[in-house]
Parts: C-alpha cells; sequence; structure tokens
C-alpha cells in the first residue's frame, strides 16, 4: 500500500479564499448539547463530556474498521486483476490486462479531486462515502457473477459468444509443446479492452470499483479526523489510519491472493467473494453509526473559488491585452501627427501594464478578486509544477500493480530447497502478488527507522537532507528499481531463448495457475524481491517528502485542495502508464498484438521461417521507463534550482514516526509563503 493511499486527505474547516468556510465550525450536526445550569451541576456536565469522548472515540475506531475492511476488499478484487483476466473465462492479453489494471487505479485516485470538490460543495463527507459504498459494492460484485456463472457454464449469459481465436491460442498444445509460445495468426484477439472475453462487464466493474475508492479516499480519512478536536489524538488516529490501512492491504495479498491462486476454481471464486462481504459489513458497520459522527455541513469548495480566479485572469489577460493593442494603435496615429511628442506608450499605459506584470494578476481587474487570492493561486500553481515533475515516479510505481506481476508469472514460482519445505509438497508455488508484500514490509518497517534513528543521527551531526533531497532520492532509487526489472527481463529472456536466433526454446518450466498454462523461464522469482524493496524504500523517502513540501509551498487555506490535486497526480503516473502501454502495442513495438498474454513472442517471418521478424521486449519497456523517470528527476532538479520557496520547516523527526502524524502536523500547524508569518526559517527547498 502506498503511503499515500492510506487516504490522509485532511480539509480545513475554514478558508480565507471568498470566506466560503468561514461559518463551518458552527455548522455542526451532531454535536452534542451541554446540559444548562439549571438541570445539573459539574458532575452532570463531566459526564456530557465523558459521553462525548465516548462517542468520539466510538466514531473513530468505526473510521478504523471501515478503513480496514476497504482496503481488504479493494486489494482483494484488484491484486491478482492481471493474472485473474488472463485466465478461463477471460483470457485477456497480458498487456491490456495490465493496462485494465493501470486504467483502474488511475481513475480511483484521478476521481478522488472531484469527490472531494463534491463533499465540500454540495453532500457532505458522510453522505459522499455513503454513495462510494454503493458504487463500490457493484463494482465487487462484477468478477464474482462472472466467476460464478462460469462455475456452473453459464458465462455467455453476461459475456456472449466468447473469442474462439484467444481460446484457441490459449488452451490448445500441440504434441508435448505449450502451444502459448506459438502465435496463432488466426487470432481475433483485440488489442484493446473493448474487444476482449466479457469486456462490457469486466470494465464497467472496474470503473465502479474505482469510483467508490475515489469516494471513500478524499472522504473517509477527513470524516475520522474531524471526529477529533486534540491535535495530539488527532495525530495518533492518522497513526492508526495508517496501520489499518497496511493491515487490510496485507491481509488482502498474504491470505486472498494466495486462495485466488492454488486453491482451484473454488478457491478463486471464494477468493473474489471476500472483498463483497467485506465492504458490506463496512458499509453497514458506517451507516449504522452515523448518530455518533460529527458531521458539517457542504460549505463550499477552495476548488471552485480558484478556478473562477484562473477563468477571470485568462479572461482579464486577453481583453486587456486587446485594449492595449488598441490603445498603442491609437498612440502611434497620435504620434504621425505629432512627432515631437515623444515616445508611443503613454505615461497612463506604462503604469497599467506594469499593474498587470502577470497574467494572474489580471484577475484583479474590476475588483472581484483581492491580491491575497492571487497570491495564494500563484503560490499553488507552483506546487502543481512540482506534482507534475514527479508524475514519472508514479508511473514507476504504478507498475507493481501490472507489468511486474506479468514479468513474475513468467518467472518459475517453484521454491527450492528448504524455502520449499515450509509449504506442503502440493503448494510449494508462490502468487506473483505476494511479492507487493516485499512493497508494504519495507514500508512499514523503513519510515520509523528513518524517523526515529536515521533523521535524527543526521540531524545531530547537521547533515539532515531537506525534503527536495529526499525526494531526490526517492525518484533516483525509483530508478534502480525499474532498472532491476529491465536487467531481469534481459536475464529471462536470454535463458528462455538461449541465443538470439532460437525459434524454440531452451530452458524452461511449464507451470499451471489455476486453469491455465504458463511458460515460464527456468529463473526463480525471488529475483523478483530487489526491484520490489527498491520501490518500497523509493516510496518511504517520496511519499511523506512529497506532501510536505506541497503544504509547505502553499498558503494554510488550500492545504485541503492541495492534498487533492496530489491524489489527482497520482492518478495521472497511472493513465500516462496506460497510454504508453497502448501506444506501444498498437505500433507493434516491444508488446506484439498476436502475443497472447505471454511476453516471450518471437514471431517467425512469412517469406523465412528460420528468420526472426518479431518479438516482444517487455526489458526495453522497463529501460525507457527508466528514462522517463530521469526526465523527471532532471526535471525537478531544474524546478528546484528555479523556485527556492522560504518556509517554515518542520523536521522529519518532529511528532510520531507514522506518515499520518506528519500529514496532521502539517495540517494544523502548517507553515506559510513568505508575509504570511513573521516567524519562520529560510530553507532551500
Amino acid at each position: 500500500e502506498t503511503v499515500p493511499s492510506a487516504s490522509m486527505l485532511y480539509r480545513p474547516s475554514t478558508s480565507s479564499i471568498g470566506g466560503a468556510n468561514a461559518n463551518a465550525s458552527s455548522a455542526d450536526e451532531a454535536t452534542p448539547l451541554l446540559i444548562s445550569g439549571q438541570s445539573g451541576g459539574a458532575d452532570a456536565i463531566r459526564r456530557q463530556r465523558l459521553l462525548a469522548r465516548r462517542r468520539s472515540r466510538a466514531a473513530s475506531l468505526t473510521i478504523l474498521l471501515v478503513e480496514l475492511l476497504e482496503r481488504l476488499a479493494f486489494y482483494g478484487a484488484t491484486a491478482n486483476l492481471v493474472l485473474t483476466l488472463g485466465q478461463w473465462p477471460f483470457l485477456w492479453v497480458s498487456y491490456v490486462a495490465a493496462s485494465a489494471s493501470l486504467f483502474m487505479s488511475g481513475l480511483a485516485y484521478g476521481l478522488s479531486l472531484f469527490f472531494g470538490w463534491l463533499s465540500d460543495t454540495w453532500l457532505g463527507a458522510f453522505n459522499t462515502c455513503a454513495l462510494g459504498f454503493l458504487i463500490y459494492l457493484i463494482g465487487l460484485c462484477g468478477l464474482p457473477v462472472l466467476l460464478l456463472l462460469e462455475r456452473y457454464g453459464h458465462t455467455s449469459a453476461l459475456c456472449g459468444h466468447l473469442n474462439s481465436g484467444i481460446v484457441n491460442a490459449s488452451i490448445v498444445r500441440t504434441a508435448s509443446f505449450p502451444s502459448k509460445l506459438i502465435q496463432d495468426e488466426n487470432s481475433t484477439a483485440g488489442g484493446n479492452m473493448f474487444e476482449q472475453n466479457c469486456s462490457p462487464i469486466v470494465i464497467a466493474s472496474l470503473c465502479c470499483l474505482a469510483i467508490g475508492s475515489g469516494a471513500l479516499k478524499a472522504n473517509l480519512s477527513p470524516l475520522g479526523a474531524q471526529q477529533i478536536k486534540d491535535p495530539v489524538e488527532q495525530s495518533r488516529f492518522f497513526n492508526w489510519f495508517y496501520w489499518a490501512c497496511n493491515v487490510g492491504s496485507f491481509a488482502a495479498y498474504f491470505f486472498l491472493t494466495y486462495t485466488q491462486q492454488n486453491l482451484g476454481k473454488d478457491g478463486r471464486l471464494a477468493g473474489y467473494l471476500v472483498p463483497p462481504v467485506a465492504m458490506t459489513i463496512a458499509s453497514l458497520a458506517f451507516v449504522a453509526c452515523r448518530p455518533m459522527f460529527r458531521l458539517r455541513k457542504p460549505a463550499g469548495s477552495l476548488l471552485t473559488r480558484v478556478v473562477r480566479l484562473l477563468a477571470a485572469a485568462v479572461s482579464a489577460s486577453f481583453r486587456l491585452r486587446r485594449q492595449r493593442k488598441r490603445r498603442l494603435l491609437a498612440d502611434g496615429e497620435s504620434d504621425s501627427n505629432n512627432s515631437g511628442s515623444g515616445s508611443g506608450d503613454s505615461a497612463p499605459m506604462r503604469l497599467h501594464a506594469a499593474a498587470y506584470d502577470d497574467w494572474l494578476d489580471c484577475a484583479r481587474h474590476g475588483g472581484r478578486f483581492t491580491e491575497g487570492e492571487v497570491h495564494d493561486v500563484r503560490a499553488l500553481l507552483r506546487v502543481v509544477l512540482i506534482f507534475v515533475s514527479i508524475i514519472p515516479y508514479w508511473l514507476l510505481y504504478f507498475q507493481m500493480q501490472s507489468t511486474y506481476l506479468v514479468q513474475g508469472l513468467h518467472l518459475r514460482l517453484q521454491l527450492d530447497g528448504s524455502i520449499a519445505n515450509i509449504f506442503r509438497a502440493r503448494y510449494r508455488t508462490i502468487p506473483p502478488a505476494w511479492l507487493s508484500l516485499c512493497d508494504i514490509v519495507v514500508i512499514i518497517a523503513l519510515i520509523p527507522l528513518l524517523t526515529k534513528l536515521v533523521f535524527p543521527w543526521l540531524e545531530r551531526r547537521g547533515k539532515h537532507p531537506s525534503l527536495a533531497t529526499q525526494i531526490l532520492l526517492g525518484m533516483s532509487i525509483a530508478l534502480a528499481s525499474v532498472l532491476c526489472a529491465g536487467v531481469l527481463e534481459s536475464y529471462r529472456l536470454s535463458v528462455l531463448w538461449g541465443n538470439s536466433t532460437n525459434l524454440w526454446p531452451v530452458d524452461y518450466v511449464q507451470q499451471q495457475i489455476g486453469n491455465m498454462n504458463y511458460t515460464a523461464a527456468n529463473v526463480s522469482i525471488m529475483w523478483q524481491v530487489p526491484q520490489y524493496c527498491l520501490m518500497g524504500t523509493a516510496e518511504a523517502f517520496m511519499s511523506v517528502a512529497c506532501l510536505r513540501l506541497a503544504f509547505q509551498g502553499a498558503p494554510r487555506n488550500m492545504k485541503g485542495l492541495i492534498t487533492g490535486l496530489f491524489w489527482f497526480t497520482c492518478g495521472c503516473g497511472s493513465f500516462v502508464g496506460v497510454a504508453l502501454v497502448s501506444g506501444l502495442a498498437g505500433a507493434g513495438v516491444w508488446f506484439q498484438p498476436s502475443e497472447q498474454g505471454n511476453p516471450n513472442c518471437r514471431l517467425a517471418c512469412s517469406t523465412d521461417p528460420t528468420r526472426i521478424c518479431a518479438e516482444c521486449h517487455m526489458d526495453f519497456y522497463f529501460y525507457l521507463l527508466s528514462g522517463i523517470q530521469l526526465g523527471g528527476l532532471l526535471l525537478f532538479a531544474l524546478l528546484r534550482s528555479r523556485y527556492r520557496l522560504a518556509t517554515s520547516v518542520d523536521d522529519f523527526t518532529a511528532g510520531s514516526a507514522a506518515v499520518g502524524d506528519a500529514v496532521s502536523q502539517i495540517n494544523n500547524n502548517g507553515p506559510r509563503l513568505p508575509g504570511y508569518s513573521a516567524n519562520r526559517r529560510n530553507v532551500d527547498f
């Protein structure tokens, strides 16, 4: 579970821009009333406060339970998505299944910004979460229903006629050789999600799942923080929220992926029935505890105000530019008549141009927006530039749930030696999704280590790395992760084929996962551990540092909006991955359209069967990703040298070691840009 996906979005209840939320604190729907002095004394007031504290604690515990079950449901449904879509009755092409996983992740992250706006402006946090639960449940039921129909031979009831070309290319054997390595030229398999088996139901389910996840991601943690007024208790809540998030993720990856892969059809069906059951329990608990929640009525969103300011700035900029051109023409005509009068640009015109030297300043034309609001939005756009520079990192991060998993399916899953003795003979293969546990474990272990030991030790020696340095380090480690994946893929292909001219594999193993046979190179899947651990290490440096740096570069009243934009850029990284894979596959570069779920393909020329005309090269794709990440790293370094923000920085060791504490600390005591506070120290961003 990525640190940002712990859903620690906390929107402040007050705002200076437009004054939209100025009275939000007085709009509590469920704040307990203290009894009057006539009807009770100090004991009654104490009991009332104790009751309110218990209700607040119960509400917070409910939020934690809901988050744990939601993460269990989400990763239970998506951790093995690429594997499941590659099996009967779906039989999706591997790069299309990877694109579907990337698309779903991007949509879930991207929609969090919209649902944050919807909650602030119209529905409120509770109602938005309730709507998200309903849509979430619909999405979680899609795959179990299809698998249940397949269990009883009625898949065509929802999927229609299955693509026979895909079936023939996937399950027919020629002699003793698996035909997954022999491409079916007559296959009608499509190269996009909409041409795969059962695509309408699968895509609709994934969209519903992403919509529900986005609604909860944007509102669940703010709703939990809203129940607690004490900043210290609020920090503890975020610690436990992060813990619940990772426990749910760990349980899904460890138990459900194993059940779905190794226990046959019934195990796969049972593994996909757990997520909707868990989400049903979470929904019922959430709705049942509504009377205990302290709720606020929607009081308007900063996003709306910011969009209006940007629109006004653009409109006024064009309007003033046209006015300036007309005035220059008029001055030119005047100069032609009075050649000795001096410059054609009059003093009023020079003053007018100076007043609106920056296009954002044009929003102040007409008095609709103040200078402070324009300054806030300018700072916001600067932070957005920072977010854009780290999109390549998120592109790499989401490979763990897509192409890393495809690579793992074509490595030897059989465990050797003493490791194999841990399992019984029939269960000595591990699910490829288990490798994601390395990422989770590294994050959980490394963040306390950094915040309690490493950073304090460096601080005492005056060598504490700045937040920008931590981000650069994290991006470099992510680059190392994808390079490891590329080197491993090159080695895997060399072991499988022996040399560059062979049309028949040399060193491979045939392994069955569910109802599908996979031809894998005779290379252990444990060689993937370094790339997952490196990505987890990069996450530990990147995620919290990005959030802190973004918050420190934004005005206090825009902290929540900044977090929503952070989620949105995470989703952009996933969508870039979809576009990249689809574009390469469409052009027949490194991903062959006829490859039928197998990155091992080598296609002989139709004119000369002894010569190779096309082959799959996922290793080149990984090297391309490393180049993109290098570009993002250089862009971030350029922005670091271009913008030197003077901000008040709390070091990484302040407060709790957990990520949630850092986020809550920023939201409650967040620093501001120059000119907002007299008590600050300058720090090189």
